[in-house]
């Protein structure tokens, strides 16, 4: 069943069965794209054998995007951020078939200087909004994968909300989000916190096979996890704790759906709407399922339809 982008109505939701467990096409999607440890390679690339200090006050990109290279390079492997470590980082560009791992007590933290950040990291044009910026970016990869119980932040202040000095640097006006992908396949992320973006926290734009679950995403200020016009979508297990809309999903073009959604067993709280379709919605909402989730002071609306 599909919902139209730009016509829907209250009636259609309910007929389509977007809160429903007889969706067969779902339920077996569902069943079908379980999270699994993707294969790749048994090669480790710890960043600090790249150069990177780890200790929060050096700016450690370049030793960052070393290891990623050289495991990309190797045909796939595991990026370690070890143990108990700040790893003080502009824009990283991430390839296929690489794992980023962050150990437990350990952080990705993205620097303040928005002189670090790259400005070939995509944009949303729909939006108003200067998103232009971002911390971890993929284009055209497949085999991603987020793993460890470390944390990668932003760099924003803990209150969410950014003082008029606390970043420099150019483009001030510039809010960068942390993760952004486009035209990507097959990318997990699981248990680790997700925090201080002064943007969004997540863009995945145009992808294919996006398997998330045990993340605890605090993102005070703004989205949690924005996913447009992307198809074979599993979210499990999240909490989620945002400023603005938890999930965002939106269609940019009439021939570019966004298919096959499943979010079960998450806890979801937010300033605006727990999970949001538009208002962006140029194509359609296709076998969409919402199961056991819990939502709090969702004051948009828990579910909300633009």
């Amino acid at each position: 069943m599909a919902i139209k982008g730009e016509k829907m109505t209250r009636n259609r939701i309910i007929i389509a069965g977007i809160i429903c467990s007889f969706l067969t096409g779902v339920l077996a999607t569902a069943q079908a794209a379980p999270l699994t440890d993707q294969s790749m390679g048994s090669l480790i690339f710890d960043v600090k054998d790249h150069g990177a200090k780890g200790d929060g006050k050096t700016l450690d990109t370049l030793a960052i995007q070393s290891a990623i290279d050289a495991a990309h390079k190797a045909g796939g492997g595991t990026v370690l951020f070890g143990y108990n470590s700040t790893y003080l980082t502009g824009t990283i560009y991430l390839k296929s078939n690489v794992r980023i791992h962050v150990a437990d007590h350990s952080k990705i933290l993205g620097s303040r200087n928005l002189a670090d950040y790259g400005t070939d990291t995509g944009v949303s044009p729909y939006y108003p909004e200067p998103l232009g910026l971002c911390l971890i970016y993929a284009k055209n990869c497949s085999n991603i994968t987020f793993s460890g119980k470390g944390t990668i932040h932003g760099g924003l202040s803990p209150e969410g909300m950014a003082a008029p000095n606390e970043y420099t640097g150019i483009a001030r006006r510039q809010r960068p989000m942390c993760i952004r992908f486009e035209n990507c396949e097959n990318i997990e992320a699981r248990d680790q916190l997700w925090t201080g973006a002064w943007g969004w926290f997540s863009h995945f734009k145009n992808c294919k096979g996006i398997y998330l679950t045990g993340l605890r995403v605090l993102n005070k200020r703004q989205d949690g996890f924005n996913i447009e016009s992307s198809q074979n979508i599993r979210v499990s297990d999240c909490h989620l704790d945002c400023g603005d809309d938890a999930f965002a999903f939106t269609t940019s073009h009439a021939s570019k759906p966004i298919k096959n959604v499943v979010i079960v067993n998450c806890y979801i709280k937010t300033r605006w709407a727990g999970v949001r379709f538009g208002p962006l919605g140029k194509g359609d909402f296709e076998n969409v399922l919402i199961s056991n989730c819990t939502f709090e002071n969702c004051n948009g609306g828990g579910i909300k339809f633009d």
